[in-house]
């Protein structure tokens, strides 16, 4: 349930005309899509920075080499797709 500054907030829109609320929902999308950015690009420097690593960076290769050997991948069966 919004509160009281998220209520006057949606009447103040919903009383806009319409080109001007699409504007307003426009720029919301855009701050909310920026939002899920920069956690995605917060995300990918940690990755960067753990794989900055030398050492790290071979634990993972011998991590990956020995699961890929002990459960090799199956052949694509084209007809799943």
């Amino acid at each position: 349930m919004p509160d009281e500054t998220e209520a006057a907030l949606l009447e103040t829109v919903h009383a806009l005309p319409a080109e001007a609320r699409r504007a307003v929902l426009s720029y919301a999308l855009f701050l909310r899509q920026e939002k899920e950015l920069s956690r995605v690009r917060e995300d990918e420097a940690g990755w960067d920075q753990r794989f900055r690593d030398p050492e790290r960076i071979a634990r993972f290769a011998s991590w990956a080499e020995k699961s890929l050997a002990d459960d090799p991948l199956k052949p694509l069966d084209q007809s799943t797709l």
